[in-house]
Parts: structure tokens; sequence; C-alpha cells
């Protein structure tokens, strides 16, 4: 395993052993030797590959017909990434998305930017300020599929969020007439912020019941993903009363 930058010359294959791969896209001074070194510790059955570069890892996406497990983006290769998929240069990848930001006031600030993006296609922004063990219990829980946002941009959202669905959204409660008992309890659940993990040991369930629960919940609810469910059960507590 390498945490050499590579090149287009230099793209990454599935390692022999069939090991799944995460991406690191972006430059050394935010995914220092230490970072990449910790990352692959934290995820010891996945080979981590660093591109210093967003073109080499659009080549090395295109090279890799799988896809990556996860991509994790600094700033500057986030946005670089995000203008060519507005382009249509580049396609999403099929694995989960992050962006590592200096901290919560960069997050802020890359959303604005790329709010809808962020916001349709579950991105989580993770800030770096609150020392690596923090940061990498964030990135486990956003490989395991959850969508994490700094409690600032959360509050945003439930804000114009609920405000607007409280407004807007008449066939609210028609909605919410759709989900069974239990898939009320798994919105609650994800409105508390609670892991796919957390909720299958609150309800005694494996954590592939939940997704295939968030998923119905999502479906019934018209939303496009988690973070909206979320926003949807704090915007209308009210009705589930």
């Amino acid at each position: 395993m390498t945490f050499d930058p590579v090149t287009s010359a230099s793209l990454p294959t599935l390692a022999p052993d069939g090991k799944r791969q995460i991406a690191i896209v972006g430059c050394g001074a935010t995914f220092s030797r230490r970072l990449r070194g910790s990352v692959s510790a934290e995820f010891p059955e996945r080979d981590v590959i660093f591109f210093d570069r967003i073109d080499a890892y659009v080549d090395g996406h295109r090279a890799e017909p799988s896809g990556f497990e996860m991509v994790m983006f600094d700033a500057g290769s986030f946005c670089a990434f995000a203008a060519k998929l507005a382009g249509g240069e580049v396609t999403l990848p099929s694995g989960r998305v992050a962006v590592a930001l200096e901290d919560t006031s960069a997050c802020d600030t890359v959303f604005d930017a790329h709010s809808s993006l962020i916001f349709s296609e579950g991105i989580s922004l993770l800030p770096m300020n609150s020392g690596i063990n923090a940061w990498l219990c964030l990135l486990s829980l956003v490989h395991t599929g959850s969508q994490y946002l700094p409690a600032s941009i959360a509050l945003r959202l439930l804000s114009l969020g609920g405000a607007a669905l409280a407004t807007c959204d008449p066939d609210a409660l028609a909605r919410i007439e759709r989900l069974t008992p239990r898939e009320r309890e798994i919105l609650a659940a994800i409105g508390g912020g609670m892991s796919n993990r957390l909720i299958a040991t609150e309800f005694g369930i494996s954590e592939h019941t939940v997704k295939i629960h968030i998923h119905r919940v999502i479906s019934k609810l018209e939303v496009p993903n988690r973070t909206s469910a979320a926003v949807f059960f704090l915007g209308h507590r009210a009705l589930f009363d």
C-alpha cells in the first residue's frame, strides 16, 4: 500500500486480494502523510489511494469500473470536482462522498456554494479542528452510510426547511400516514441524529433491516435522502404526537 500521490500514468487498480478502495483527493497540506496513515489504520481492510490532483482522480475513477467505496475531497478538489460535474465531464462516485474542511466556518462556506449538490446527494462535510480521533469517528460514520453535517448547518436546514415544509407542504399528514408504526419510530430516530448502528441496537434489528426501513421512509415521504427525512420529521414533529 502506498501513500504517494498518483498521476494519470499511475492509476489505482483493485488489489490482488480484492480489497475495496477509498480515494483521498487533495493537496498534501490538507491530507498529510500522517493523516493518510491514520485513515489507512482506521480502515485496514481497504486500500487507501491518494490523488494529489483532481484530474488524476478523474482518470483513476474512469479506470476503475467498480468505483471507490468512499471518496474524500479537500475544499479545493471538491469545488473543482463540482465544476466538472456541472459541466458533464465527470459522474458522481458510486460510493459515499465526504469533504474534509479546516473548521465549521469552512463547512458553512462550502455548503453555501454547493448546497443543492450536498443536500441532494447526501455529501458529508467533516471539520478537521475537533481532533484526529473525533474526525476519524465521523469518517467511519460516513463509511457506514450516514451523512454528517456540522450542527450549524443542520440548524439552518431545520430553520429553513422546517418553515418551508410547514407552509408549502399541505399534504404532509397524508405522507406521514403512509408510514407504518415501525417506520415512524425509525424516522424519529433519524430525526434524533441516531446512526444506523444505534437504531439497530435500540430496536433489536439488523443494520440491513434499518437501511430497508430508511429506504421505505424516504420513498413514502417523497424526500431525496436521509437528511431531508430528518428535516421533515423535525419540521412536522407535532403531527407525530
